[in-house]
């Protein structure tokens, strides 16, 4: 695994001090979400955590952005006979 940093010279060291510095896999989806989605990190965070759903167009960007189907994005969309809300 390569990982850039900063810098072209370093210790080992100071290569992995830079390393906390850099934003994890789920900081940089929750970024991207929140900029693609034009909502707050705050309101990515309410629906990475299940206490908000996005609204059926945020729900297709984000399904655009990760790559997988709204439906198994977002499985609690139908109602109880199977048909999605609207």
């Amino acid at each position: 695994m390569q990982i850039t940093t900063k810098k072209t010279k370093m210790a080992l060291k100071e290569y992995y001090q830079e390393l906390s510095l850099m934003p994890t896999p789920q900081q940089e989806l929750r970024e991207m979400l929140a900029r693609e989605c034009l909502v707050s990190e705050k309101t990515v965070y309410t629906w990475l955590s299940g206490k908000a759903t996005p609204h059926k167009g945020k729900q297709s960007k984000i399904a655009e952005v990760v790559g997988l189907p709204v439906d198994e994005l977002f499985p609690n969309n139908k109602t109880k006979n199977g048909t999605k809300r609207h």
